[in-house]
Protein backbone atom coordinates (compact mmCIF):
# COMPACT_ATOMS: atom_id res chain seq x y z
CA UNK A 1 0.00 0.00 0.00
CA UNK A 2 1.20 3.57 -1.11
CA UNK A 3 1.10 6.35 0.74
CA UNK A 4 -1.40 7.86 -1.33
CA UNK A 5 -3.33 4.57 -0.10
CA UNK A 6 -3.26 5.47 3.62
CA UNK A 7 -5.80 7.75 4.08
CA UNK A 8 -5.14 9.13 8.30
CA UNK A 9 -4.38 11.93 9.07
CA UNK A 10 -1.63 13.66 11.35
CA UNK A 11 -3.20 17.41 11.79
CA UNK A 12 -1.18 19.95 13.12
CA UNK A 13 -2.35 23.31 14.70
CA UNK A 14 0.29 25.88 15.71
CA UNK A 15 -1.12 28.73 18.07
CA UNK A 16 -0.18 31.64 20.01
CA UNK A 17 -3.46 32.72 21.09
CA UNK A 18 -5.36 31.14 23.26
CA UNK A 19 -7.00 27.61 22.80
CA UNK A 20 -9.08 27.12 19.60
CA UNK A 21 -11.31 24.70 21.29
CA UNK A 22 -13.93 25.22 18.52
CA UNK A 23 -11.95 23.91 15.94
CA UNK A 24 -10.09 21.31 17.90
CA UNK A 25 -13.50 20.39 18.73
CA UNK A 26 -15.20 20.11 15.38
CA UNK A 27 -12.18 18.30 14.03
CA UNK A 28 -12.14 15.60 16.90
CA UNK A 29 -15.95 15.07 15.37
CA UNK A 30 -15.08 14.31 12.57
CA UNK A 31 -11.46 12.49 12.77
CA UNK A 32 -11.14 8.74 12.46
CA UNK A 33 -9.73 6.37 15.38
CA UNK A 34 -6.06 6.27 13.74
CA UNK A 35 -6.40 10.48 12.62
CA UNK A 36 -4.74 12.35 15.20
CA UNK A 37 -4.58 16.01 16.53
CA UNK A 38 -1.48 18.29 17.37
CA UNK A 39 -1.72 21.26 18.73
CA UNK A 40 1.22 22.96 19.03
CA UNK A 41 1.05 25.92 21.28
CA UNK A 42 3.35 28.52 20.69
CA UNK A 43 3.66 30.86 23.29
CA UNK A 44 7.26 32.50 25.37
CA UNK A 45 4.54 31.04 28.54
CA UNK A 46 2.81 28.19 29.43
CA UNK A 47 0.82 29.57 31.80
CA UNK A 48 -1.45 31.31 29.47
CA UNK A 49 -5.75 29.92 29.19
CA UNK A 50 -5.99 26.54 28.47
CA UNK A 51 -9.16 24.44 27.47
CA UNK A 52 -10.15 22.08 30.07
CA UNK A 53 -8.69 19.39 28.53
CA UNK A 54 -5.20 20.96 28.26
CA UNK A 55 -5.26 22.11 31.90
CA UNK A 56 -6.03 18.67 33.44
CA UNK A 57 -3.97 16.78 31.45
CA UNK A 58 -0.63 15.19 32.61
CA UNK A 59 2.72 16.54 31.43
CA UNK A 60 4.72 14.13 29.93
CA UNK A 61 8.34 15.92 29.15
CA UNK A 62 10.08 18.73 28.31
CA UNK A 63 13.01 19.26 26.04
CA UNK A 64 15.44 21.57 24.83
CA UNK A 65 16.23 21.26 21.03
CA UNK A 66 18.26 24.32 19.26
CA UNK A 67 17.63 26.50 21.98
CA UNK A 68 13.64 26.16 21.81
CA UNK A 69 11.75 24.53 24.89
CA UNK A 70 9.27 21.92 24.20
CA UNK A 71 6.56 20.78 26.68
CA UNK A 72 4.76 17.45 25.52
CA UNK A 73 1.09 17.01 27.19
CA UNK A 74 -0.89 14.11 26.54
CA UNK A 75 -5.08 14.23 26.83
CA UNK A 76 -6.37 11.12 24.97
CA UNK A 77 -5.14 8.96 22.08
CA UNK A 78 -6.06 10.83 19.31
CA UNK A 79 -4.58 14.21 21.07
CA UNK A 80 -1.67 15.80 21.75
CA UNK A 81 -0.69 19.28 22.95
CA UNK A 82 2.90 20.18 22.37
CA UNK A 83 4.42 23.90 23.94
CA UNK A 84 7.02 25.50 22.32
CA UNK A 85 8.66 29.23 21.36
CA UNK A 86 10.01 30.24 18.28
CA UNK A 87 7.23 31.31 15.86
CA UNK A 88 4.76 29.68 13.70
CA UNK A 89 7.88 27.88 11.54
CA UNK A 90 9.35 26.24 15.10
CA UNK A 91 5.36 25.24 15.67
CA UNK A 92 4.83 23.98 12.03
CA UNK A 93 8.22 21.66 12.67
CA UNK A 94 7.32 20.38 15.97
CA UNK A 95 3.94 19.54 15.31
CA UNK A 96 4.72 17.30 12.17
CA UNK A 97 8.11 16.08 13.78
CA UNK A 98 5.70 14.42 16.85
CA UNK A 99 3.25 13.14 14.21
CA UNK A 100 2.90 9.37 13.17
CA UNK A 101 0.54 9.28 10.12
CA UNK A 102 1.73 9.34 6.44
CA UNK A 103 -0.38 12.90 5.43
CA UNK A 104 0.57 16.01 7.80
CA UNK A 105 -2.74 18.21 7.55
CA UNK A 106 -1.97 22.24 8.92
CA UNK A 107 -4.62 24.22 10.01
CA UNK A 108 -4.06 27.81 10.72
CA UNK A 109 -5.60 27.90 14.38
CA UNK A 110 -8.68 30.46 13.57
CA UNK A 111 -10.15 28.88 10.71
CA UNK A 112 -13.36 27.38 10.41
CA UNK A 113 -14.04 24.16 9.09
CA UNK A 114 -17.30 23.16 8.01
CA UNK A 115 -18.81 19.01 8.48
CA UNK A 116 -16.86 16.45 6.07
CA UNK A 117 -13.89 18.18 5.75
CA UNK A 118 -11.67 15.88 6.83
CA UNK A 119 -13.56 13.32 4.88
CA UNK A 120 -13.43 16.16 1.59
CA UNK A 121 -9.13 15.93 2.10
CA UNK A 122 -9.31 12.17 1.82
CA UNK A 123 -11.02 12.89 -1.31
CA UNK A 124 -8.19 15.28 -2.53
CA UNK A 125 -5.64 13.11 -1.77
CA UNK A 126 -7.41 10.25 -4.02
CA UNK A 127 -7.57 13.39 -6.58
CA UNK A 128 -3.82 14.29 -6.38
CA UNK A 129 -1.77 11.08 -5.37
CA UNK A 130 1.46 11.89 -6.97
CA UNK A 131 1.22 15.53 -5.11
CA UNK A 132 3.90 16.44 -2.62
CA UNK A 133 1.76 19.17 -0.91
CA UNK A 134 -1.75 19.90 -1.76
CA UNK A 135 -3.27 23.40 -1.19
CA UNK A 136 -7.17 24.52 -0.14
CA UNK A 137 -9.18 26.98 -0.58
CA UNK A 138 -9.59 29.96 1.88
CA UNK A 139 -13.11 31.86 1.55
CA UNK A 140 -13.65 34.82 3.34
CA UNK A 141 -16.32 34.79 5.29
CA UNK A 142 -19.09 37.81 4.03
CA UNK A 143 -17.97 41.39 5.30
CA UNK A 144 -19.51 43.09 8.24
CA UNK A 145 -17.16 45.67 8.65
CA UNK A 146 -15.30 49.00 6.50
CA UNK A 147 -12.15 47.30 7.72
CA UNK A 148 -13.38 43.31 6.81
CA UNK A 149 -14.25 44.30 3.50
CA UNK A 150 -10.82 46.26 3.00
CA UNK A 151 -9.69 43.18 3.99
CA UNK A 152 -11.04 41.08 1.60
CA UNK A 153 -9.92 43.53 -1.30
CA UNK A 154 -6.17 43.84 -0.11
CA UNK A 155 -5.11 40.42 1.81
CA UNK A 156 -7.68 37.84 0.58
CA UNK A 157 -6.14 34.31 0.28
CA UNK A 158 -8.88 32.80 -1.66
CA UNK A 159 -7.61 31.47 -5.22
CA UNK A 160 -10.96 29.87 -6.35
CA UNK A 161 -12.57 26.50 -6.84
CA UNK A 162 -10.24 25.46 -9.50
CA UNK A 163 -7.64 22.62 -9.46
CA UNK A 164 -4.14 22.85 -10.73
CA UNK A 165 -0.86 21.17 -10.42
CA UNK A 166 2.70 22.21 -10.93
CA UNK A 167 3.26 18.80 -13.06
CA UNK A 168 6.78 18.49 -11.48
CA UNK A 169 7.94 21.91 -12.63
CA UNK A 170 9.38 24.08 -10.04
CA UNK A 171 6.69 27.05 -9.25
CA UNK A 172 8.33 31.07 -9.48
CA UNK A 173 8.04 32.33 -5.89
CA UNK A 174 5.61 34.62 -7.55
CA UNK A 175 3.36 32.00 -8.61
CA UNK A 176 3.07 30.33 -5.16
CA UNK A 177 0.00 31.77 -4.44
CA UNK A 178 -2.12 29.85 -6.89
CA UNK A 179 -1.39 27.14 -4.83
CA UNK A 180 -2.69 27.78 -1.58
CA UNK A 181 -1.51 29.51 1.48
CA UNK A 182 -0.32 28.37 5.01
CA UNK A 183 -3.77 28.58 6.52
CA UNK A 184 -4.50 24.68 5.24
CA UNK A 185 -2.79 22.75 3.06
CA UNK A 186 -1.46 18.77 3.28
CA UNK A 187 1.71 16.94 2.51
CA UNK A 188 3.51 13.81 2.57
CA UNK A 189 5.55 12.64 5.68
CA UNK A 190 8.43 11.92 2.53
CA UNK A 191 8.48 15.09 1.41
CA UNK A 192 8.78 16.93 5.15
CA UNK A 193 11.64 14.63 5.69
CA UNK A 194 13.32 15.37 2.59
CA UNK A 195 13.38 19.03 2.66
CA UNK A 196 14.86 21.42 5.31
CA UNK A 197 11.17 22.35 6.21
CA UNK A 198 9.77 25.47 7.93
CA UNK A 199 12.40 28.16 8.16
CA UNK A 200 12.12 29.48 11.77
CA UNK A 201 13.54 32.85 10.87
CA UNK A 202 10.76 33.11 8.24
CA UNK A 203 7.72 32.04 11.06
CA UNK A 204 4.67 34.21 11.73
CA UNK A 205 5.83 35.29 15.15
CA UNK A 206 9.28 36.46 14.26
CA UNK A 207 10.40 39.81 13.57
CA UNK A 208 9.98 39.80 10.14
CA UNK A 209 8.15 36.11 9.93
CA UNK A 210 4.93 35.28 8.19
CA UNK A 211 6.22 33.62 5.16
CA UNK A 212 7.56 30.28 6.04
CA UNK A 213 4.62 28.68 4.29
CA UNK A 214 5.24 30.40 0.95
CA UNK A 215 8.79 29.25 1.07
CA UNK A 216 7.96 25.92 1.58
CA UNK A 217 5.59 25.72 -1.28
CA UNK A 218 8.02 27.55 -3.15
CA UNK A 219 10.75 24.70 -2.23
CA UNK A 220 8.35 21.48 -2.57
CA UNK A 221 8.04 22.77 -6.02
CA UNK A 222 11.48 21.65 -6.37
CA UNK A 223 11.27 18.39 -5.14
CA UNK A 224 8.08 17.33 -7.19
CA UNK A 225 4.72 18.24 -8.26
CA UNK A 226 2.53 20.44 -6.02
CA UNK A 227 -1.30 21.22 -6.28
CA UNK A 228 -4.28 23.06 -5.46
CA UNK A 229 -7.92 21.85 -4.79
CA UNK A 230 -10.72 23.89 -4.54
CA UNK A 231 -12.67 21.80 -3.98
CA UNK A 232 -11.68 21.56 -0.26
CA UNK A 233 -11.93 24.59 1.61
CA UNK A 234 -12.11 26.48 4.82
CA UNK A 235 -13.45 29.83 6.03
CA UNK A 236 -11.15 32.29 7.33
CA UNK A 237 -12.01 35.83 8.64
CA UNK A 238 -9.99 39.39 7.81
CA UNK A 239 -9.54 41.59 10.59
CA UNK A 240 -13.12 43.57 12.11
CA UNK A 241 -11.01 46.80 13.07
CA UNK A 242 -8.79 49.48 11.44
CA UNK A 243 -5.90 48.58 13.25
CA UNK A 244 -5.95 45.02 13.10
CA UNK A 245 -6.42 45.28 9.03
CA UNK A 246 -3.39 47.95 8.84
CA UNK A 247 -1.10 45.38 11.24
CA UNK A 248 -1.83 42.78 8.84
CA UNK A 249 -0.61 45.08 5.98
CA UNK A 250 2.66 46.20 7.11
CA UNK A 251 3.18 42.54 8.69
CA UNK A 252 2.68 40.89 5.53
CA UNK A 253 4.42 43.57 3.58
CA UNK A 254 7.54 43.13 5.99
CA UNK A 255 7.39 39.35 5.67
CA UNK A 256 7.54 39.52 2.15
CA UNK A 257 10.44 41.96 1.91
CA UNK A 258 12.50 39.79 4.05
CA UNK A 259 11.48 36.71 1.79
CA UNK A 260 12.43 38.08 -0.86
CA UNK A 261 16.03 38.98 0.59
CA UNK A 262 16.41 35.85 1.79
CA UNK A 263 16.12 34.02 -1.47
CA UNK A 264 17.76 37.03 -3.27
CA UNK A 265 16.33 36.06 -7.27
CA UNK A 266 14.62 38.45 -9.14
CA UNK A 267 11.84 36.56 -8.92
CA UNK A 268 11.35 37.01 -5.33
CA UNK A 269 11.88 40.96 -5.49
CA UNK A 270 8.88 40.76 -8.36
CA UNK A 271 7.08 39.31 -5.65
CA UNK A 272 7.36 42.01 -3.11
CA UNK A 273 7.16 44.70 -5.31
CA UNK A 274 3.92 43.25 -6.80
CA UNK A 275 2.10 43.17 -3.32
CA UNK A 276 2.69 46.88 -2.94
CA UNK A 277 1.24 47.50 -6.58
CA UNK A 278 -1.64 45.07 -5.35
CA UNK A 279 -2.73 47.06 -2.46
CA UNK A 280 -2.34 50.40 -3.69
CA UNK A 281 -4.89 49.41 -6.61
CA UNK A 282 -7.41 49.25 -3.70
CA UNK A 283 -7.21 53.06 -3.23
CA UNK A 284 -9.06 52.65 -6.68
CA UNK A 285 -12.04 49.98 -5.81
CA UNK A 286 -15.44 49.99 -4.98
CA UNK A 287 -14.57 49.64 -1.42
CA UNK A 288 -12.20 52.37 -0.61
CA UNK A 289 -14.40 54.18 -2.47
CA UNK A 290 -17.55 53.30 0.35
CA UNK A 291 -15.12 54.94 2.87
CA UNK A 292 -16.06 57.83 5.61
CA UNK A 293 -13.17 60.75 3.92
CA UNK A 294 -11.94 60.28 7.37
CA UNK A 295 -11.49 56.35 7.18
CA UNK A 296 -10.24 56.92 3.30
CA UNK A 297 -7.17 59.29 5.25
CA UNK A 298 -6.43 56.18 7.35
CA UNK A 299 -7.05 53.49 4.43
CA UNK A 300 -4.42 55.16 2.62
CA UNK A 301 -2.27 56.14 5.16
CA UNK A 302 -2.02 52.40 6.22
CA UNK A 303 -1.42 51.48 2.56
CA UNK A 304 1.41 53.99 2.40
CA UNK A 305 3.36 52.58 5.43
CA UNK A 306 3.01 49.41 4.45
CA UNK A 307 4.71 49.71 0.92
CA UNK A 308 7.46 51.55 2.50
CA UNK A 309 7.95 49.33 4.96
CA UNK A 310 7.76 46.24 2.55
CA UNK A 311 10.39 48.22 0.58
CA UNK A 312 12.84 49.09 3.41
CA UNK A 313 12.81 45.53 4.84
CA UNK A 314 13.34 44.28 1.09
CA UNK A 315 16.60 46.46 0.90
CA UNK A 316 18.25 45.62 4.74
CA UNK A 317 16.82 42.00 4.16
CA UNK A 318 19.13 41.98 0.70
CA UNK A 319 22.27 43.74 2.39
CA UNK A 320 22.32 42.63 5.60
CA UNK A 321 20.82 39.09 6.40
CA UNK A 322 22.34 35.78 5.50
CA UNK A 323 20.04 32.67 4.94
CA UNK A 324 20.11 30.09 2.32
CA UNK A 325 16.90 27.82 1.49
CA UNK A 326 16.54 24.65 -0.12
CA UNK A 327 18.19 21.37 1.39
CA UNK A 328 20.99 20.14 0.09
CA UNK A 329 23.31 21.80 -2.83
CA UNK A 330 21.77 20.28 -5.33
CA UNK A 331 18.47 21.87 -4.39
CA UNK A 332 18.24 25.31 -3.40
CA UNK A 333 21.57 25.80 -1.70
CA UNK A 334 21.68 24.18 1.33
CA UNK A 335 19.90 24.43 4.60
CA UNK A 336 19.45 27.39 6.47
Amino acid sequence: MGESDDADLSIVVPSARDTPSRLLRTLLDQAGDADELILVKDTFSHDGNWSVEEASAERESSEEVDGNRTWTWKTDDRTRIEHTQGGAGVARNTGWKTATNNWILFLDDDVVVTNGFLQAVRRSLSRNQDSLVIGFRIVSPQPKTDWEWMGRKTLTVDRGPEQRTSNGEPVRIQDTWLYGSGGTFVAKRSALEQMNVFKRYLGAGRLFGGTEDTEFLWHASHHGPISYDGEVSVVHPHPETREGWADKLVAYGRSLGFLAGAIETEDSIKHALGYCTFIRESLDSTEFSKLSDKRQRFAKQSIDAAVTETIRTLKFSWESVSMTVGCTPTCLGGTE
